[in-house]
């Protein structure tokens, strides 16, 4: 933003030094900010990645980041930094020219000031750097006025521009001795001040661009030139101007457009065949509500991600869900040792789902094939064996339901219902993560775990159980038992606590992931692992060697008696 500031202000003042403006302490101190900004800019352009579009990635080696600055804006950055530092120097040098009086004529000549004006080169900075800006604004309607606004303000600053030059050719012809507008309008415009000056010119600018008339005309056959090329680039200019505008209030209409021809489609499509009116009054009002409450843009909505490669969708999947999957446990550890997987899960199993005003989410009875995390709006849980005085189960933003879908035959034993706001929810097939997880004996070792605690546990069936701590445990010493990509197998030693090696590793990938956000589990104490000291400092002594890693995953598999519920067998 900083940077875009300073650009606008070398684009307005600048081209002003043909007024011959006072300058003022303010204007020398704006100049000094602008070298130190940009100077400074220089060694951070070498630390900055950039994208690489053709294979969807951030390039962050410094190798290769320092080499795109050198090949694009390096040569130009240091021309202007050194020119700008030169002419601070030279100003601060002279000795009959104030510090006040900033950029005006010094000795060395009118035709070293000018100089000045490389730095509006910069100007091929500022598209870059406003769209960066403008890829942080969500609303569909912001970007579309921001760009009704970005026009108008270009051509205010082209106007500006051509107001500048057209004085500039006015001041060098009467030097010159030449017939020139400044001395033949009628007006003694050369002793006027600053003011009159500028919206003299200004305003001769913008008849050019409109069908409007002025007192002052060309007198010789520069300003005549200089004034036909004007007139037919405004042509130009104006007509592609007013298009842009045109096309842009259509955009502003048609937001809705969509929305407004399938409610009419509904009206007509009850009309012909004879709904009743209350019935019709219903259904209306249930459109308009999740019209209404649904904010969320969801995946399957925007038809263009299913262009981009495949690697680049599991990367924006995850990244999407990752923040709200990974405040369970086991999706949390599960993403730990088994990344490709996770990827996979993120990218084909998980689905956003919006529910409109006292909407049903499941049914009492029903068998259960997803899981849900809440990511907004509330959820009221109805049990079967509630109480007759005992309140629904309200569900926030962050809770999750029928985890058992995913490891055992389940059937709802409740009913889960939206409350007035509505509800914003992912959902996990069941089926298509048994099928990604089905061939990993740590998973399955989980799905045991759970089933066994519902066996022996009858009491905690329940589509909304959900212990913190206790999944933790389970998903710890489960995938402490992983083969990982490090070609050793992490101990399978008690994780009850946050002291054991296995779990330290967890806190520390939690703590290093962007994805995911841990709400528990955490100790700021534990230092962070880096992949390369994972075996040595786990085992604490030197990994082993992958033979040893499968020597120790076919003992494990050949000493384990107990049975799976993801087996091949099973559903």
């Amino acid at each position: 933003m900083l940077g875009l500031l300073l650009i606008m202000y070398d684009l307005i003042w600048l081209p002003m030094q043909v007024f011959e403006p006072a300058e003022g302490s303010f204007f020398f101190v704006v100049g000094l900010v602008s070298s130190l900004y940009w100077t400074f800019d220089m060694p951070t352009s070498f630390l900055v990645g950039y994208a690489v579009q053709d294979k969807g990635i951030i390039e962050m080696r410094l190798r290769k980041i320092a080499w795109n600055y050198i090949r694009s804006w390096f040569i130009l950055d240091i021309t202007i930094v050194t020119i700008d530092w030169t002419l601070n120097i030279l100003e601060w040098t002279q000795g009959s020219v104030g510090a006040t009086e900033g950029i005006s004529f010094f000795r060395i000549g009118k035709a070293v000031r000018f100089l000045r004006l490389l730095r509006l080169l910069r100007l091929l900075k500022a598209h870059g750097r406003f769209n960066e800006l403008l890829e942080h604004v969500q609303s569909e309607f912001s970007v579309i006025v921001i760009g009704i606004l970005k026009l108008i303000a270009f051509i205010l600053l082209l106007n500006h521009l051509v107001a500048c030059v057209w004085f500039w050719i006015g001041t060098w012809g009467n030097s010159e001795n030449m017939n020139t507008w400044l001395g033949s309008s009628g007006n003694d415009i050369l002793t006027a001040n600053l003011a009159y000056q500028y919206f003299t010119s200004l305003h001769w600018s913008l008849t050019q661009f409109t069908p409007a008339s002025m007192e002052v005309t060309p007198k010789n056959e520069i300003e005549r030139l200089f004034n036909v090329v004007v007139i037919m680039s405004a042509m130009v200019i104006f007509s592609t101007f007013i298009s842009a505008i045109t096309n842009a209030m259509n955009q502003l209409r048609n937001l809705n457009s969509e929305r407004n021809e399938q409610a009419s489609l509904l009206r007509r499509y009850m009309q012909q065949n004879n709904v009743s009116a209350p019935l019709k009054a219903r259904v209306l009002q249930s459109i308009k509500a999740l019209s209404q409450n649904r904010s969320r843009v969801h995946e399957s909505d925007v038809v263009a991600l299913r262009l981009l490669p495949l690697s680049l969708r599991h990367d924006l999947s995850q990244e999407v869900y990752a923040p709200h999957v990974g405040v369970h446990p086991f999706f949390y550890v599960c993403n730990a040792c088994f990344s490709m997987q996770s990827r996979k899960i993120f990218s084909t199993c998980l689905a956003e789902k919006s529910l409109s005003t006292s909407q049903e989410l499941i049914t009492s009875g029903e068998n259960a094939t997803h899981m849900y995390f809440v990511i907004g709006g509330t959820l009221d849980y109805l049990a079967d064996d509630r109480g007759e005085n005992e309140p629904a189960i309200a569900l926030d933003t962050g809770a999750w339901l029928c985890e058992a879908a995913l490891w055992v035959r389940w059937q709802h034993n409740g009913t889960a219902n939206t409350t007035a706001q509505g509800c914003e929810l992912i959902s996990v097939d069941a089926g298509g993560l048994q099928n990604i997880l089905k061939d990993e004996k740590p998973v399955r070792q989980y799905a045991n775990m759970f089933w066994k605690h519902f066996s022996d546990n009858p009491e905690d069936l329940s589509d909304v159980w959900c212990e913190e701590e206790v999944l933790f445990d389970w998903a710890t010493r489960a995938m402490g038992q992983a083969e990982t990509y490090y070609g050793d197998v992490i101990p399978a030693e008690p994780a009850t606590t946050s002291n054991s090696k296995f779990s330290q590793f967890l806190q520390s990938q939690r703590r290093a992931s962007s994805g995911f956000v841990g709400r528990r589990f955490s100790d700021d104490s534990l230092g962070g692992l880096m992949p390369s000291e994972f075996p040595a400092i786990l085992v604490g002594a030197a990994a082993p060697g992958p033979e040893a890693g499968r020597l120790a995953s076919q003992q494990e598999e050949s000493d384990s008696s107990s049975s799976s519920g993801l087996s091949d067998s099973d559903e």
